[in-house]
């Protein structure tokens, strides 16, 4: 996958209940692991920053991204769908003022794309800017590989492996996410500037999210992806430009670029969208479940959404050729 970790690497294991409490730095290129899953080890980041490596489980290369990016007013394709931090296991617990930054590493145009992304931040600069004296807290669980499911990802997974969990405190603010790729040919480079704002940000099965007390801003276009989950709870306040909840009979990705059939997206059933407090949207589709909270949809019910499917000619000629075309409509079921 673009961007993980790979060959000799040093690994940090924490024991029961061990802490690392950071104040200063952490550039992560291994791993920070739990000696025992779920042991109750910790890494606290109260202030100063922590690295880790950007990982892109779906990158189809830069022919496929500059055929996608210039489809961006119009079909909102973004360029992948699947990303992950999968670094570091033990709980991470990440409070206002300090700093998350990914290491993205891209093969395309015969050259490593490496840039940093900013993932967490006081700024409206980063993916998600906390609320003063916010926090979250993170938990990825590993996914176990074997021989027979090592690129497939289907038959045999349990749903919890590869899953990380997200619990919200304070109130944040979820922007865009931005990073840059070069393509090259011969002399002619061509910069392909990606910022997700352009797009339908995709949320996967491999995210779990909760927002606890506080308010929340989900700024742009958001869709998530079958077999996701996002949870407000009954303290919790969320206002949201634009979201798309996918079931699975929806899902489709019929994608034929690159390899497309160890990169395609594993169909983990219905997107949860679950409603226990306040949700404000200004465009909202696909089955939300109100679990005594309300829901405000102030213009559109339906979005139309677009998943590539194959892209004709190559490099900096690549264009999109094909694509489906996704309808939803807004459905409260009350539970």
């Amino acid at each position: 996958y673009a961007g993980h970790t790979a060959g000799a690497y040093a690994k940090l294991t924490l024991g029961a209940g061990a802490q690392i409490v950071n104040e200063n730095t952490i550039n992560c290129f291994g791993i920070i692991a739990e000696e025992t899953l779920n042991n109750g080890s910790k890494v606290s980041i109260n202030s100063g920053s922590l690295y880790v490596p950007f990982v892109v489980r779906d990158f189809r290369g830069g022919s496929y991204m500059k055929a996608v990016s210039d489809k961006s007013s119009s079909l909102r394709i973004c360029p992948f769908n699947q990303f992950e931090f999968r670094n570091v296991t033990p709980l991470l617990e990440v409070k206002y003022g300090a700093k998350v930054y990914g290491y993205a590493n891209l093969y395309a145009g015969e050259q490593h794309n490496a840039t940093t992304v900013e993932l967490v931040s006081t700024a409206s600069s980063a993916l998600i800017q906390l609320s003063q004296g916010a926090y979250f807290t993170y938990k990825y669980t590993p996914r176990v590989y074997s021989s027979a499911t090592a690129f497939t990802e289907a038959v045999g997974d349990t749903v919890a492996e590869g899953v990380a969990t997200f619990h919200f405190y304070g109130g944040a603010t979820i922007n865009s996410m931005k990073l840059t790729l070069k393509l090259k040919v011969f002399f002619i480079t061509k910069t392909i500037d990606i910022n997700t704002a352009a797009y339908h940000f995709p949320l996967t099965w491999r995210f779990d999210i909760t927002f606890h007390n506080g308010t929340y801003k989900m700024n742009n276009r958001y869709k998530m992806l079958a077999g996701a989950r996002l949870t407000i709870e009954t303290d919790a306040n969320l206002t949201v430009d634009e979201l798309t909840v996918y079931n699975d009979e929806k899902w489709t990705d019929g994608c034929t670029v690159s390899g497309a059939e160890a990169l395609r997206y594993v169909n983990r059933g219905d997107a949860i969208l679950t409603v226990k407090g306040t949700m404000t949207a200004t465009t909202l589709a696909g089955d939300v479940y109100i679990n005594g909270g309300n829901v405000t949809v102030k213009n559109n019910t339906s979005v139309t959404t677009y998943e590539a499917i194959g892209i004709s000619g190559s490099s900096l000629s690549a264009s999109l050729a094909s694509y489906d075309t996704i309808v939803m409509s807004y459905n409260p079921i009350n539970v």
